[in-house]
């Protein structure tokens, strides 16, 4: 068990350390981010963020786009009840000199924030600080604040990050921030991800057009207002983790980036360190399930762990923290399939081991019935009725050649002999059940099937008495073996206690046979009545006659094997 764990361990440490290199070097990055993106759900948009659509409808009706800028100059006085007006319209260029004042006048008259955009940065640290910036006419500069609204994208093209400042520049969604709260307010940080509400058009919405021929009834008062393109030609839109496959139109990621700020629901990604160590925790659970429970308990546990979690990760995003899932995952999977692979090969070897040192004690068929039958640690011990024929088989002489020779001595030879007999025992398909002194017991039929059991097992005795004389051929003091053999049912399997069992045959068969035995002298192979009848054509043999047997009332007939026909 302890050999066990530790291979279980080492498994676990090195998936950990292969998942930690893969984690360092952003392998799987994309695979994360998608996964994370897959984590938001719906929200309820602040009621106090509106926003006015520069759609399709509105270019039928107003005009093909760009719009003149007497157009805005009329349409933003409209609103100047509300909070902030955004307006996320690029003022870049001149158009008309009168116009452009009158666009100036009317926005110095309003809480109003206008664009400035990078067009390319400077990098210093590997940060953004600044570069090229793109700025409203004069007309306009110094009539209202001024915010950048670029939208970066992640390297998969997916808009998650909103930068609140580049160098000494702050965002579109920052300016409308401290505006609508009345303060120059800081968070601490100069980016965050944006916790978007939903996918596209969430926010409430209403025409350009609505709101310039005054069909709108929605009141502005107090509100932040957002004014930016909708329109699918005007191609300001950008895929983010809740589009569903359609783009999010520039301006509606400005009021989740808002809706964020003001909330102050931020999401913040698990800390390196913390990912490595839930990696390195998880393959350690996983390398305990499977090396302390049964395989089938540790696997449910295993993927139970790893739906756990998931819900973790769930209501983790929920609370603000968005937990790694590609490695956690990996890391229970490549732990499993590890240790899996290893428990295969190592228990496969074990098995082989334990049959090769089992098969010395007991014949090799035993040792693949008992491995068979037996699925779990619990032995069966009921057993089950099978035909066979048994065979005892006893060394006369033993006691008395061994009186003068010491302990080892008598090992040797006892062995010498007792390895002799077994021989024809396999050769002739019976199990060797065990050695009861300088006694064999033996099965034929059991626990391999064999429909010629009976003659099997006196090919079996025959080749024993023969081959014990030759053993003694050249010795003053000479052995014999007398041998007992019985035919019929007798109850097969593993017998004893659930601490300590053995596989063999109990019944009136077998007590029988070992009754024969005792009966048998040396060079004597002496059968049954059931066994003579059953193969009395295939074997030579003279009968000796009617015995009674201890536990049998009716006298029984024995007969003395001579020989095997041919």
């Amino acid at each position: 068990m302890r050999s066990k764990l530790l291979y279980s361990l080492a498994v676990a440490l090195a998936a950990f350390i292969i998942l930690a290199s893969l984690f360092s070097a952003g392998v799987f990055l994309g695979w994360e981010y998608k996964l994370s993106d897959s984590l938001y759900t719906a929200k309820a948009p602040l009621s106090n963020i509106i926003i006015i659509a520069i759609d399709d409808n509105s270019l039928q009706e107003i005009g093909r786009w760009p719009w003149p800028r007497e157009v805005f100059a009329k349409a933003l006085p409209l609103l100047n009840e509300s909070k902030v007006i955004g307006v996320d319209v690029a003022f870049f260029e001149p158009y008309d000199k009168k116009a452009d004042a009158e666009l100036g006048n009317a926005l110095s008259r309003l809480n109003a924030v206008i664009p400035i955009e990078f067009a390319d940065f400077d990098k210093k640290n590997g940060t953004s600080v600044s570069g090229k910036i793109l700025k409203p006419i004069a007309e306009l500069e110094n009539r209202s604040d001024t915010g950048f609204i670029n939208i970066f994208a992640d390297s998969d093209g997916i808009a998650r990050i909103a930068p609140l400042t580049v160098g000494s520049s702050q965002s579109f969604a920052l300016k409308i921030v401290q505006k609508y709260l009345d303060k120059n307010i800081t968070y601490g940080f100069d980016r965050f991800i944006i916790n978007f509400i939903g996918p596209p058009k969430t926010f409430r919405t209403v025409s350009f057009a609505d709101v310039y021929y005054g069909r709108s009834d929605i009141d502005f008062k107090n509100k932040i207002v957002l004014i930016g393109a909708t329109a699918p030609d005007l191609h300001d839109d950008f895929f983010v983790p809740t589009s569903q496959d359609r783009p999010m139109v520039g301006v509606e990621v400005h009021a989740s980036a808002i809706q964020t700020l003001l909330t102050k629901r931020f999401l913040n990604r698990q800390g390196n360190l913390s990912a490595l160590a839930v990696i390195l925790a998880l393959a350690a659970i996983t390398a305990l399930l499977l090396c302390c429970l049964r395989f089938l308990t540790a696997t449910v546990l295993s993927a139970a762990l790893f739906v756990g979690y998931l819900f973790l990760a769930v209501y983790s995003f929920d609370k603000g923290i968005i937990m790694n899932i590609v490695y956690p995952f990996l890391a229970i999977a490549i732990t499993y399939v590890g240790i899996t692979i290893l428990f295969y090969f190592s228990e496969g070897k074990e098995r082989r081991r334990i049959k090769s040192i089992f098969s010395k004690y007991v014949s090799k068929d035993v040792v693949n019935e008992i491995l068979s039958k037996t699925k779990s640690d619990r032995i069966d011990l009921n057993g089950e009725e099978k035909d066979v024929t048994v065979i005892f088989a006893d060394i006369r002489g033993f006691t008395s050649m061994s009186e003068n020779m010491k302990p080892h001595e008598v090992v040797a030879m006892l062995n010498k002999y007792l390895g002799g007999m077994t021989e024809p025992i396999f050769e002739n398909k019976g199990t060797l059940d065990k050695y009861i002194g300088d006694c064999i017991m033996a099965i034929f039929g059991a626990p391999l099937a064999d429909k010629n059991h009976c003659l099997n097992a006196v090919k079996a005795a025959v080749k024993m008495r023969d081959k014990i004389v030759d053993m003694q051929k050249g010795k003053k003091k000479k052995v014999g073996m007398g041998i007992g053999i019985n035919s019929g049912v007798a109850v097969i399997g593993s017998m004893g206690s659930v601490q300590m069992a053995s596989y063999t045959a109990i019944g009136d068969t077998v007590n029988t046979a070992s009754r024969l035995c005792s009966k048998a002298e040396a060079g004597q192979v002496i059968i049954s009545e059931e066994t003579y009848q059953r193969i009395s054509d295939k074997i030579k043999a003279r009968s000796l006659g009617e015995i009674t047997v201890k536990g049998k009332v009716k006298p029984i007939r024995i007969y003395d094997v001579i020989s095997v026909k041919e």
